[in-house]
């Protein structure tokens, strides 16, 4: 047995000596080409190399509407320019494609990421694939009112910020951050596996759903008649906003509704989940809980009750398999 241990330390320590000699060499490569960067194979050129991302800016004519169909990650903000920035690892063929079409700036193509191995170098581990920094970053000029911002399916993640619009209309994305956004027709969002972050926006309609993942709105102010918030799988927080009419509804996750100015009834269904509320004291409330507890302002209540039904702001509460908290202040 003995023997056989001395055996595999040998091998052990020649598997280990090997690694250290091939990282010196490599890291040396890597430091050889401005230092600290990750050694790739390539698979389409056969051959080693430093992985390094390059920019690319493009000066754009006049468009009215953008339309994002690319797997790398969009940021479209409001500047100082009309430009674009697309970056992307040297040497990838798929790379992020630029162009304006009629009244139409389209973003499509690239990859996230790189097809090569990395072997040694910046902070990738052996064996890892190159992560590509792959990304495209549209600048608006400030003033300028867009028509419509589509984003269509299998999309990567997106950024909109400081925005003056129309239309927002996103088919699918993974993670979604709108931000300082004003919307004079329709925001509507579907995610099938990200979530979705909205933050001082200004909407005349809206309506955001997601599949698997979380919906967050802080400071949203809308006129809708009817503003809807739906996750299949994943938590609805709503915080500091002004609403209408407005449904929101959870399958599987909780729902949490801080500090909200409501004209009309908000309703929040979540049929396995937890539901927390804190509210004006002149808002009417009605809840329904088929299980778990109910508490208001820290004292358990019963499943079911009402109060204020005259009250202008109403907020009807349906927990079918969860605790219900509210704090009436």
């Amino acid at each position: 047995m003995s023997e056989w241990r001395a055996i595999e330390m040998q091998h052990r320590r020649r598997v280990s000596l090997t690694l250290i000699v091939l990282g010196v060499i490599l890291g040396g490569l890597g430091w050889w080409h401005h230092g600290g960067q990750a050694v790739a194979w390539d698979h389409e050129a056969h051959a080693l190399r430093v992985a390094r991302s390059v920019n690319h800016h493009v000066n754009l004519t006049a468009y009215q509407n953008i339309e994002i169909a690319s797997p790398v990650p969009v940021t479209v903000k409001a500047g100082d320019t009309n430009q674009v920035t697309v970056r992307y690892l040297k040497g990838t063929k798929t790379r992020p494609q630029i162009g304006v079409e009629g009244s139409t700036l389209k973003v499509t193509c690239g990859q996230v990421k790189a097809k090569s191995a990395t072997l040694l170098g910046g902070r990738a581990s052996v064996g890892a694939a190159v992560a590509n920094s792959s990304g495209v970053l549209v600048t608006v000029p400030k003033g300028v009112q867009l028509n419509r911002v589509t984003v269509a399916a299998k999309s990567g993640s997106v950024s909109l910020q400081g925005l003056k619009l129309k239309r927002v209309i996103v088919a699918d994305s993974a993670d979604l951050t709108l931000q300082g956004l004003t919307v004079t027709s329709q925001l509507q969002v579907h995610a099938t596996t990200g979530d979705v972050w909205l933050d001082d926006i200004h909407a005349n309609n809206l309506a955001v759903q997601t599949r698997q993942g979380d919906i967050g709105l802080t400071n949203v102010q809308t006129t809708a008649t009817r503003t809807r918030l739906v996750a299949a799988d994943g938590d609805i927080s709503v915080a500091g906003a002004k609403l209408g009419p407005s449904q929101v509804t959870v399958l599987k996750g909780d729902i949490r509704l801080m500090d909200n100015q409501v004209d009309g009834q908000l309703s929040a269904t979540s049929q396995d989940g937890d539901i927390r509320a804190r509210l004006h004291s002149s808002t009417g409330v009605s809840i329904a809980a088929a299980k778990g507890q109910v508490k208001v302002n820290d004292q358990v209540r019963s499943r079911k009750l009402h109060w204020r039904a005259d009250a202008k702001s109403q907020l009807n509460i349906k927990a079918l398999d969860g605790d219900v908290s509210v704090v009436n202040q």
